[in-house]
């Protein structure tokens, strides 16, 4: 999608909500994955406290894409902007969750 966008490649509306919607799974599945290793390297209690982290963050990330709705809610592509806001928003919190596992790296 990234790519289709900076080539300014022309998506219709349902090809693009298709493409922001995978693109947001992408980053949640990604954003899974670094959870469960997260979770294996972990002690419990920093766990806990990233787990409690997490839970604050998800709330924030609904309220953003809540936001997202309104601001956009008579606009045809308005799925399609939500996708895309969900996915940078996740996109940002595996960027801030790998740095994490790259400090845990770095002590073991």
């Amino acid at each position: 999608l990234k790519t289709a966008i900076g080539e300014k490649e022309v998506l219709s509306p349902s090809e693009y909500d298709e493409q922001t919607s995978e693109l947001y799974e992408l980053w949640d599945v990604t954003l899974n994955e670094v959870w469960g290793v997260l979770k294996r390297l972990l002690d419990d209690e920093t766990m806990n406290a990233l787990t409690e982290e997490e839970r604050e963050w998800i709330i924030w990330k609904e309220a953003e894409i809540r936001k997202t709705e309104e601001e956009h809610g008579n606009d045809t592509m308005q799925s399609a902007i939500v996708n895309l806001r969900a996915a940078e928003l996740t996109e940002k919190r595996v960027d801030d969750l790998l740095i994490i596992l790259e400090s845990v790296k770095r002590q073991s």
